[in-house]
């Protein structure tokens, strides 16, 4: 009766009469990769792999990422679940499928006339670069530090994240043909005009600092220098390998298979070499891999386990080396899937010195420093246990500390600092924006971060990004995370002094707004255009994102402080003024009232539009402007479907 269209409960009533009766979903529905697998072995809400993909199925989720739909033919035995019940689900499958047009004639499939050419083309990378830009959030700028004047002599460029490529790239992430970090980006810009001084100055959560080692000339194997590279066709390294390489050191992150017949996704590689270190010394082994992909072996013990990880994670062991030893060195790694990769780097580890720093950088003239987080720290069910982090959650929003320490010793040499956070999540930075002249927000930038920031530190490019989340000041301003109420919660319900609020973001250029055309009254149900004008007062030719907000003041329950309800991305010129237009639906104007109903209630609106929210300070530069009118009319129920 599930499947009928009749009411019922739980998780039934959202995926089968919400979206499938109500909203007439006719997609299909994918869990969350070992979601089926907790019902049995975590929540304990079924008693083994059958019975929880029995409920699952008729719960309406059609699809699984994991294995425990394998034991759907077992729960059809036991009566848990009918074929019939199943093949609505499988129907669904494979309409999706012949939609793609995965089973028509190749010369029929769109997605096989596009060439494999087009992958990181110039257009495409020009693509990548012009979103780049884009999302960068110029956050403070003061005495127009940035951009960079044209007779600087020497840049100190510092920061644990300042040559740091994993940084850029995210979680769950493809694995790009090339990447520019921030260092990359600065010296390509610079050229040989620009002395550049670099020093990584700190560590993400510590103050101890990595450093390359190479040794690759006391490695030896089959008589050769280097490492012995064999290819096997399978994941358990078993028989023969297909094919042998020598090489200098192990990376393997790539998209495609690195031997014709190899299929990706289901190969391994072995790395194995004898190491003969000239000197007593104390090394470590930087192994990185994604995907549950990578082990190593010295001298036949496995002193290293990342077969078991979830995400791309950054490991250290700590490898104390005799001179004129022999070490046995194995590494194994199996793509898990087509964009898995590993590598592993031979680094010393020194503690970082402010003092030692700031005598190093004394020539500089302007000092960028670029730090924030990284996926190494923040992702999913990472083992990942530091100050600030655990497990790849977050215990504080606030930057971690060794780099505000760091920043402050930089501070006493009197150099303009420029600060480059990168970071896949808000942060706290109540020091840094009370302290430091100039702050950009790069998020993980992608493969052209380093060329983008660069373009936009030199000035070839005006910033004009916005933020997309709210950054606070300190964790007081968060409510407690067990409490799922929106209370203080976003832009939309947060009462406090935000340190930089949802849709903030600066730019080379300077706006203003006028003449806000908005009618006194709308009547509940029609459509209003609202027409607000720009103008560039600068010399600077740049671009604004215009944003519409409405607030329902008079409202008699619990409705958002304010909303966004449209925003625009323009180019303006110096000294040009552009009228921008929106249209409010009825969809724009509409609140949830008590009965979670969407819904159009009569009352005074007020509509603002402007470079950012609304706010005291925002509407007495001109940077914002609004006005009030009124919704005429009875309350309005929109159509569940609109």
């Amino acid at each position: 009766n599930r499947f009928q269209g009749e009411p019922c409960c739980g998780s039934d009533e959202l995926l089968v009469d919400i979206l499938r009766n109500k909203w007439k979903f006719e997609g299909y529905v994918v869990s969350d990769c070992g979601a089926i697998d907790d019902f049995y072995k975590t929540h304990k809400t079924s008693k083994d792999a059958a019975e929880a993909s029995s409920q699952a199925v008729l719960a309406g989720t059609d699809l699984e990422c994991g294995r425990s739909y394998d034991a759907l033919l077992e729960a059809v035995k036991r009566g848990e679940i009918s074929e019939n019940q199943i093949n609505l689900s499988v129907k669904r499958l494979f309409t999706a499928r012949m939609k793609l047009g995965m089973f028509d004639p190749d010369n029929q499939v769109v997605y096989s006339k596009i060439p494999y050419s087009v992958v990181c083309s110039p257009e495409s990378r020009k693509q990548s670069l012009e979103m780049t830009e884009k999302s960068i959030v110029l956050l403070k700028n003061d005495q127009q530090t940035l951009p960079l004047k044209k007779n600087i002599k020497t840049i100190a460029v510092l920061g644990p994240n300042a040559d740091n490529p994993t940084c850029l790239l995210g979680n769950y992430n493809g694995s790009p043909s090339y990447i520019v970090t921030p260092l990359d980006g600065i010296r390509k810009k610079a050229g040989n005009k620009i002395k550049i001084i670099y020093d990584q100055a700190t560590g993400l959560t510590d103050d101890i600092i990595s450093e390359p080692v190479d040794i690759s000339g006391m490695l030896k194997s089959d008589g050769q220098s280097g490492y012995k590279m064999d290819f096997f066709e399978n994941d358990k390294f078993e028989g023969n390998p297909v094919s042998t390489r020598f090489v200098k050191e192990i990376d393997f992150f790539k998209t495609k298979q690195p031997v014709v017949g190899l299929k990706p996704g289901k190969f391994g590689i072995r790395w194995t070499a004898t190491y003969t270190p000239k000197k007593d010394e104390t090394l470590y082994l930087e192994i990185t891999s994604d995907d549950s992909s990578s082990r190593l072996f010295i001298n036949n013990q496995n002193v290293k386990n990342c077969f078991t990880y979830h995400e791309a994670r950054t490991e250290h062991y700590q490898f104390d080396v005799k001179a004129g030893e022999k070490y046995d060195l194995r590494f194994e790694f199996y793509q898990h899937n087509e964009g898995s990769g590993a590598c592993m780097k031979t680094v010393t580890h020194r503690k970082s010195n402010p003092e030692i720093l700031k005598e190093k950088i004394k020539s500089a003239d302007v000092i960028i420093f670029a730090g924030g987080i990284s996926p190494s720290l923040e992702g999913e069910e990472m083992p990942v246990f530091v100050p600030g982090f655990n497990k790849g959650d977050r215990t504080t929003i606030n930057l971690p500390a060794v780099q505000t320490e760091m920043l402050k010793s930089l501070k006493e040499t009197g150099k303009p600092i420029i600060f480059i956070m990168l970071t896949g999540s808000a942060l706290a930075i109540d020091w840094e924006d009370k302290n430091l002249p100039a702050i950009l927000n790069a998020w993980y930038g992608g493969q052209d971060a380093g060329t983008a920031l660069a373009n936009i530190l030199f000035g070839d490019y005006n910033p004009a990004g916005r933020l997309p989340v709210t950054f606070y000041a300190n964790d007081k301003d968060l409510p407690p995370y067990e409490d799922y109420s929106m209370k203080e919660r976003t832009y939309r319900y947060f009462t406090g002094n935000p340190l930089y609020e949802f849709g903030y973001g600066l730019s080379y250029s300077h706006f203003e707004y006028s003449d806000l055309q908005v009618p006194n009254v709308i009547n509940i149900g029609d459509s209003t255009k609202i027409r607000v004008k720009v103008t560039n007062k600068s010399k600077i030719n740049g671009e604004e994102v215009v944003q519409l907000y409405i607030s329902h003041p008079d409202a008699k329950i619990t409705v958002p402080i304010r909303s966004l309800q449209g925003f625009q991305r323009i180019a303006i010129k110096a000294g040009e003024t552009r009228e921008v237009e929106f249209t409010l639906t009825s969809e724009n104007l509409s609140l949830i009232d008590a009965l979670t109903q969407r819904s159009i209630i009569p009352g005074k609106i007020i509509i603002s539009a402007g470079g950012c929210q609304p706010g005291e300070k925002a509407l007495q530069k001109y940077q914002a402007i609004q006005k009030e009118c009124m919704l005429k009319g009875n309350k309005l129920v929109l159509n569940e479907l609109d």
